[in-house]
């Protein structure tokens, strides 16, 4: 049964039995030990109250009968008294012992006997009450005969049973204390038992578990030690192992073993392929070497003649702007003349312009002479009217007499007054036909300068339309100079974009000899390690 279950399952039904067994031992000693130890504990507390409730009847009983005893060595009332105190109280306390003895008592047999007891301490008591009796009465010698006769035997009995009670709870103790040293001594047993037990299977476990291990571990280390030496024929037997996990892991070396067959068969095959084509790599190679160094030679002599064509087009378009700087000095000075005429005409069209406007004002001061004149004449007729006006008011100022003499007066220099006014109107009028004839003569100055401007203006004016047709040439000729120059240059960074191209394919070209150089050292490192894969694949055997 164990050959067909995995290594893991079988560690863990050994090692979950052993525990199981171990916890069922821990669990029955805890079990027998705390019952030994609760019966032993509630034996003693036991036996101990019952001990103490014992010992204290013994000596109240024995103390009662010494204080009897007391009672009838005297004869005095008041050491009687005392005497009787400490008997009751005595006797209390045997009452209170009986008590307690009731109280502990748990078997027949032991409340059986505490009413025995009680019933001889009450006749005990009883023949004491008649021996105190006695002794009160005064018969001391018939109370002594009591004490020594009738009641010793009965007291003896009281206290003989006490003590044969008292070993009696000793001998249980004793047996108690074999009975619990038994179970313990069966509980160590049954402990030694089951420990040797438990040995016994783990060591039988083991055996049969390195059996289990060994024998399937050691086919698969010698076949590994047989793939170790290259030796990929032999394969393993797996019907030898179990479906455990060894069995899974020899099935998985099988299949490893099968991959690296597969891998060292696919190697040397694909070893030889490598060596083949790394040889006709190397014959290629050749050939492009040899086509690349005459593709060079070639790419040289392309470069010359690129170099001397980048010469000449540098020259025609060194050529092309020498004469395209000429027309643009030309088609300057024009655009200068043009510039200069057409200032020229702005200023005379300017100054055409401000004579109209003095001759228009020189007109309008003219004809403001005019109404001024007007305004004179107008000026005057008043000032005639005024001296008239003045001189009749100071012909009635006369006629008026000292009583017109202030408005006579004031008549007087109002027509004085008047007469100022047409003298300085007398003057404005002089003035103002000096103007009109001057205004008149700037008018017709005016007249002749504007005619004579406008034939500069139409002689400016048709100069500037011939600078500017030859502008316009010079402009032509600019502009086709600038084309030339731009279509040569155009040429020039064609052919240095050429030659620059040209270039780099011949540094390609180099580059391409040098990485075909170096693929034929690769090609024919790759062809030593194809070797060297063969010899270490060759290390396998597959047939």
């Amino acid at each position: 049964m164990l050959s067909r279950i995995s290594i893991a399952r079988a560690m863990q039904w050994g090692f979950g039995i052993a525990i199981t067994m171990v916890f069922a031992l821990g669990i029955y000693l805890i079990v027998v030990i705390s019952n030994v130890r609760d019966h032993f504990n509630t034996l003693v507390t036991h036996n101990l109250q019952v001990q103490s409730v014992l010992s204290d009847l013994r000596f109240y009983t024995v103390t009662y009968r010494r204080f009897a005893l007391d009672y009838g060595l005297t004869t005095s009332a008041s050491a009687h008294r005392d005497i009787q105190k400490t008997i009751d109280e005595n006797d209390k306390k045997v009452a209170a012992s009986l008590k307690r003895f009731r109280e502990v008592a748990d078997t027949t047999d032991m409340k059986r006997f505490m009413e025995t007891v009680q019933t001889r301490i009450n006749a005990y008591r009883d023949m004491q009450n008649h021996y105190l009796s006695l002794i009160d009465q005064g018969e001391i010698d018939k109370a002594r005969v009591e004490m020594l006769g009738p009641m010793l035997a009965p007291f003896n009995t009281i206290v003989d049973s006490l003590s044969d009670l008292q070993e009696t709870l000793l001998k249980q103790g004793i047996t108690m204390k074999d009975q619990e040293s038994s179970a313990m001594e069966r509980a160590m047993v049954i402990e030694a038992i089951v420990g040797v037990v438990l040995l016994l299977f783990l060591i039988i476990f083991g055996v049969l578990l390195t059996r289990k291990v060994n024998k399937p571990l050691s086919v698969l280390i010698e076949q590994m030690n047989t793939v170790e030496k290259g030796d990929l024929r032999t394969r393993l037997a797996l019907t030898q192992f179990a479906d455990d996990e060894l069995g899974r892991a020899a099935h998985s070396f099988d299949q490893m073993q099968q991959g690296i067959y597969r891998l060292a068969e696919g190697v040397q095959r694909n070893t030889q392929i490598v060596e083949n084509a790394s040889q006709t790599m190397l014959e290629r190679m050749a050939n492009t070497t040899l086509r690349l160094d005459q593709q060079k030679s070639e790419i040289s002599t392309v470069a010359s003649a690129m170099s001397q064509l980048q010469a000449s087009f540098a020259d025609v378009a060194q050529h092309t702007v020498t004469a395209a700087q000429s027309a643009a000095d030309v088609k300057g000075h024009a655009t200068n003349s043009q510039n200069v005429i057409q200032a020229s005409l702005n200023q005379t069209e300017s100054l055409s312009g401000a004579i109209s406007e003095a001759s228009t004002v020189t007109q309008a001061l003219k004809n403001d002479s005019a109404g001024i004149e007007m305004i004179s004449q107008v000026i005057r007729n008043i000032t005639e009217q005024t001296n008239l006006l003045a001189l009749n008011a100071a012909i009635e100022a006369a006629r008026a007499g000292e009583a017109g003499r202030g408005f006579a007066v004031v008549a007087n220099e109002i027509r004085s007054l008047a007469q100022k006014t047409q003298d300085s109107i007398d003057e404005i009028n002089q003035t103002i036909n000096v103007i009109q004839n001057h205004a008149e003569q700037a008018v017709n100055t005016m007249a002749n300068s504007q005619t004579q401007m406008q034939s500069g203006l139409e002689k400016a004016r048709s100069s500037q339309e011939s600078i500017g047709h030859v502008m316009t040439s010079a402009t032509t000729i600019d502009g086709m100079g600038h084309m030339i120059a731009a279509a040569t240059e155009q040429q020039l960074d064609v052919a240095k974009e050429l030659a620059n191209s040209i270039h780099e394919i011949h540094q390609m070209s180099q580059d391409i000899h040098r990485s075909v150089h170096d693929t034929e050292k690769l090609s024919e490192e790759l062809k030593s390690t194809s070797r060297s894969l063969s010899e270490v694949s060759a290390r396998f055997q597959l047939a």
